[in-house]
């Protein structure tokens, strides 16, 4: 299934194929449990920029009235991933 949210091409986003154990891992490290959605995706490719930049919002935002900008989805591992992002580590525990 092509989502049309990636180009082909492998970036620094992407951390390669992922398998069960891995998303214990890191839930365990990080101490949450991670939306079925998100390592369904994550499956498909773990991480990497998104060809579309901006999303719609319905409420205005300190950038802009009507959307948000989105460059990248941190795939599951480090550099760049979500384990090395200390904001994510101090807001999820």
């Amino acid at each position: 299934m092509e989502y049309g949210l990636w180009n082909s091409d492998l970036d620094e986003f992407y951390k390669g194929e992922i398998d069960v154990n891995q998303v214990e891992t890191i839930q365990t490290a990080l101490k949450v449990t991670l939306p079925e959605s998100y390592i369904k995706l994550m499956h498909k490719r773990n991480g990497f920029y998104l060809t579309k930049k901006y999303y719609p919002v319905s409420t205005p935002n300190s950038w802009a009235n009507n959307s948000v900008h989105v460059d990248s989805l941190y795939g599951l591992g480090e550099n760049p991933g979500i384990l090395d992002n200390p904001y994510l580590r101090t807001e999820w525990g």
